[in-house]
């Protein structure tokens, strides 16, 4: 099974991407943990891509392709969940030749929608461990002990781009850039949408299997 997620910052992609791959037993892919590792690592290419994200930019193409061509030189042939990438249109059509080149097809596309308040809310709150990784929320998933990752003990911390102001300009180029490749698998007639507002965690990922599951 191939499903793609598509939504703005701060809608839970990554959590339930994470129970997708769980579920379904396939790998998580997504862009955003590749950069942040180069980023932990220093490499330069971290160092390049520190910069657009903690200003709120979307990276430039160029440096997503560079990692996507990386990213899907191992057959994935059981499937995977991508979120993340595309971006862009350009980062769509590049994908839809990646897509040819291993004889794949997507099974779902699938557009994950909160409201915007919400969104800012979620993100101010969340807390991500500076050793492990771990992410935490303090309003949904708080740690036992404040700012104590519960998995290694490490340091948690705000990610710069979960900072209220960065947040907003995410969210203000999510909907100047982003949008724009949305539409291009809604025009294709690909695109399945689900509004999971006020929902918890456990709610949104149950919506989103009867969705995937009735695609």
């Amino acid at each position: 099974m191939r499903i793609m997620l598509f939504g703005e910052p701060g809608v839970g992609k990554g959590t339930l991407g994470s129970r997708l791959s769980e579920k379904y037993s396939i790998p998580r892919l997504s862009t955003g943990d590749l950069f942040r590792a180069e980023i932990a690592k220093s490499t330069p290419l971290g160092q390049k891509v520190k910069e657009y994200i903690n200003s709120g930019h979307l990276v430039p193409d160029e440096i997503v392709l560079e990692v996507a061509k990386q990213m899907f030189s191992v057959d994935y042939n059981n499937g995977f969940i991508l979120d993340g990438f595309p971006r862009t249109v350009p980062q769509g059509e590049a994908f839809s030749a990646i897509l040819k080149e291993h004889d794949w097809k997507m099974d779902a596309i699938i557009l994950i929608k909160v409201q915007i308040e919400e969104i800012i809310r979620r993100l101010s709150a969340r807390r991500q461990c500076e050793s492990c990784g771990a992410s935490f929320n303090l309003v949904s998933s708080p740690p036992k002990v404040a700012w104590v990752c519960d998995k290694c003990s490490g340091k948690l911390i705000q990610r710069p781009d979960d900072e209220p102001q960065v947040v907003r300009e995410r969210l203000s180029v999510y909907q100047e850039q982003t949008n724009a490749v949305v539409n291009y698998y809604r025009r294709k007639g690909l695109l399945k949408e689900i509004d999971v507002t006020g929902l918890s965690v456990n709610e949104s990922f149950e919506s989103l299997i009867k969705l995937i599951e009735s695609s």
